[in-house]
């Protein structure tokens, strides 16, 4: 029988997650599914309990690489021995709804196999679910850019390939790619797909259940998720020119380019002047695609071709200035102030720190609601929730700069809404930006 899915798994020391992935998927109880499971040299027992899967259930293909090669090769990989009409990402740790591949070909069939579907998940953080945007998909007609101005109207992020079901035959005569790096390959693939894409349609039922972890680009610091940041932000750039020239698609594309910038900029803030080297290595590789990398709305550049001196020069210029520009930002923040509390934990808040640090001043505590952080220090400050918070405040901190730094504006709306609830004055509370 031929595949309507395949099911692309890229596997790195997944041994305690995925046997329930694996488990969701065969209660299916599709004899028309493929899993590819791409295992990326585990060394934790995944690899035999890959084997032991595969050789249970005869639907399972078992790819596997004799050095770890990231998770962005290997989703290529999966996608080049997939066979399936469409294919749909998940990630190790995750799990299918029940009835999510019955439902989904069953929308596929009624909406004449539309190039992509979006598919409706649920997760614990922000979007905690795609219900909203699929009900606002339906009077759409196709119309890729009336897409792109609805989920940028509900700000609505879109770099997740776990949360699409894509034909397998618009890949390939498309040619699009993840990035071959290990954190944040979805950004090139999912960019490209949004763009190019001509039929799509989203599906109302439960599909997909996301387990969120500290693996993404957004939690992860240090020249590897730097390195990871720059290639996908020139893989980005040098693709820019395949998407079709209208304004909306463009614009859409180039909020891509200045998110990874963004990341860019809290990153390089925190590495050595040897780490920026490994960068330059890079940088020049790629250089003589690149006209112009500007960050904005600051309008810092990061390379330009024919006026930047040399790729290292280059980067740590745009280091220094990123790091006045948020040091003027903070100083202006703090200027009737004596000490500052930041709030949500991450790699821009240790940037942040640094910053403060230059302007020597003092930090009490950083704050977050997130278990695993509680307790727990970062550059030499203690980490609290928000209830600790509360519970420590005194007649003092009315002098406290409360900093939230870089989330998005839903985020910032609900803590702002909070702290003030609670009593803290409006004119204490700021956020900053990447």
């Amino acid at each position: 029988m031929k595949n309507v899915f395949s099911i692309v798994i890229p596997v790195y020391n997944s041994v305690q997650f995925l046997p329930k992935c694996i488990d969701s998927i065969i209660k299916q109880n599709r004899d028309n599914v493929e899993i590819i499971i791409i295992d990326d040299a585990s060394t934790d027992g995944t690899t035999s309990v890959c084997h032991n899967l595969s050789r249970a259930h005869p639907c399972i293909k078992l790819l596997t690489h004799s050095t770890n090669l990231g998770v962005g090769i290997s989703r290529n990989y999966g996608n080049k021995m997939a066979r399936g009409d469409y294919i749909i990402f998940v990630d190790s740790d995750d799990e299918l709804f029940p009835k999510a591949l019955a439902n989904l070909e069953r929308h596929i069939q009624l909406g004449k196999a539309p190039d992509v579907v979006l598919l409706h998940y649920k997760k614990d953080t922000f979007p905690k679910s795609s219900y909203q945007v699929i009900k606002g998909m339906k009077d759409l007609n196709n119309d890729a850019e009336k897409f792109i101005e609805l989920i940028s109207q509900k700000r609505f992020p879109l770099s997740d390939q776990w949360a699409f079901a894509v034909k397998r035959k618009f890949i390939l005569r498309n040619n699009i790619a993840f990035s071959n790096v290990r954190i944040g390959e979805g950004e090139l693939f999912m960019s490209s797909v949004i763009c190019l894409m001509e039929t799509f349609s989203g599906m109302p039922q439960r599909f997909y259940k996301k387990i969120d972890r500290d693996g993404s680009l957004n939690h992860t610091k240090g020249i590897m998720a730097t390195e990871a940041c720059l290639q996908v932000l020139i893989d980005l750039y040098i693709n820019k020119s395949r998407i079709i020239a209208s304004e909306i698609k463009i614009n859409f594309y180039e909020n891509y380019i200045q998110a990874a910038l963004g990341i860019f900029s809290a990153l390089v803030l925190l590495l050595s002047e040897k780490d920026i080297q490994r960068l330059a290595n890079i940088l020049e590789k790629y250089g003589p695609s690149i006209s112009k990398l500007e960050k904005r709305p600051e309008g810092i550049t990061l390379y330009e071709k024919g006026v930047s001196e040399s790729a290292y020069n280059s980067i740590m210029t745009f280091r220094t200035r990123i790091l006045e520009n948020k040091i003027n930002v903070i100083r202006a923040y703090s200027k009737n102030f004596e000490s500052v509390y930041l709030y949500c934990r991450s790699k821009y808040t240790e940037a942040t720190i640094l910053c403060l640090e230059r302007l020597k001043l003092k930090i009490i505590a950083i704050i977050d609601d997130s278990e695993e952080y509680t307790g727990k220090f970062l550059s030499g400050y203690v980490t609290i929730n928000a209830k600790k918070f509360f519970e420590i405040r005194s007649i003092d901190d009315a002098k406290s700069l409360i900093i939230i730094t870089h989330q998005r504006p839903k985020v910032i709306k609900k803590i702002f809404s909070s702290l003030t609830r609670a009593g803290v004055s409006k004119t204490q509370i700021k956020s900053i930006s990447y």
